[in-house]
């Protein structure tokens, strides 16, 4: 953060850092995190990408 913050800036910031802290958030994230894995499997991207990433030096 620039040391000549403005206090909305400084504000946003905290508010940001404290979202993991709430227990709706997290579990927010979880839910999104857990459909997008579930899609990534319905689709076949993660085993394409995994062949691609071993295929790697």
């Amino acid at each position: 953060m620039p040391a000549n913050s403005k206090a909305e800036q400084v504000q946003a910031w905290a508010e940001l850092a404290e979202m993991p802290l709430d227990p709706g958030f997290r579990a927010a994230v979880r839910l999104m995190a857990e459909h997008h894995a579930a899609e990534q499997i319905r689709s076949g991207m993660m085993g394409q990408r995994r062949k691609h990433c071993r295929s790697r030096p």
